[in-house]
């Protein structure tokens, strides 16, 4: 999609930034499971999907509202067409707005159990508003002028503070400073994106520039698990997608992840998800049909 090419690929997660955007995908658009450094809202504008978050499916509807921390896993396959508000900024842009926010701590949805929830009506007109305002076949990204982007800041800004004050998000300590979390994410990307590669601790070590020394007491802390723990779950994440996605047998979906015994893949996914590779396969792909 737009928004991961020029957010994602064309600037520093790291660097003091807001993007926002509204985007039109069409039915059964699937982006594939993926992290970023950086917080994204996504508000969906109008239609019908299944959401991924951190390995929960979730069938939203129009008006579900998500608010998605860093190093989160997200994805998700639309049903119908779909538009969506896209917000992704970074740490760095909460603390230059307000010193008050310290660069430890966290912003997240409260009290809820599933990661999305369902704006009031006022503020879903306000997020409407924003979203035509932004829409991507309206204006050109690199092209905006300091207005556009001082009224985006500013409507956001207001957002924020709207579900601020409502409680509807809340800001805690988190267990990690957050400008650490960047060098984690190129980890990460590389498991993700090399699932038959055994990465051990110190090639991830190098990659993200933490001393061996660290790297283990850092990676345990952002993620709350272990790096070999973490490891097993990302690549599981990747065969659940071929369950669902695929006609692959049991073993070439083991394979996937460089898992040459069927049995002990399906003791390792029950593991992380409770039932079996084949359960989870029947289980998902009829809510496709």
């Amino acid at each position: 999609m737009e928004y991961q090419n020029t957010f994602q690929n064309n600037e520093e997660p790291a660097n003091t930034h807001l993007s926002c955007f509204g985007y039109y995908t069409k039915a059964g658009n699937q982006y594939p499971l993926h992290c970023h450094a950086y917080y994204e809202i996504l508000f969906l504008v109008s239609g019908k999907r299944y959401q991924i978050v951190d390995g929960k499916r979730y069938q939203i509807e129009t008006g579900s509202f998500f608010l998605i921390p860093p190093l989160h896993i997200h994805g998700y396959q639309n049903e119908v067409d779909c538009e969506d508000l896209v917000i992704q900024f970074s740490s760095n842009f909460l603390q230059h707005i307000s010193p008050l926010f310290d660069r430890q701590q966290m912003l997240e949805l409260s009290g809820n159990q599933t990661p999305y929830l369902k704006i009031s009506s006022d503020l879903e007109v306000y997020l409407r508003q924003l979203y035509e305002s932004r829409r991507y076949d309206k204006i050109d990204s690199f092209c905006r002028d300091m207005a556009e982007d001082w009224e985006m800041v500013s409507m956001f800004m207001n957002l924020l503070s709207q579900l601020l004050k409502r409680g509807e998000i809340c800001v805690h300590e988190g267990n990690v400073e957050q400008n650490g979390i960047p060098q984690l994410k190129e980890v990460i990307d590389h498991i993700m994106t090399h699932p038959t590669d055994k990465l051990d601790m110190h090639e991830a070590a190098r990659i993200s520039g933490i001393s061996y020394y660290n790297f283990s007491r850092f990676f345990n802390k952002a993620t709350g698990m272990g790096y070999a723990e973490y490891c097993n779950l990302l690549r599981i994440r990747h065969t659940e997608e071929l369950l669902i996605h695929s006609d692959m047998r049991i073993d070439e979906v083991a394979q996937s992840i460089g898992i040459v015994t069927a049995s002990y893949f399906s003791r390792l996914f029950k593991k992380i998800n409770g039932i079996s590779p084949m359960q989870y396969r029947k289980k998902y792909q009829s809510k496709k049909k």
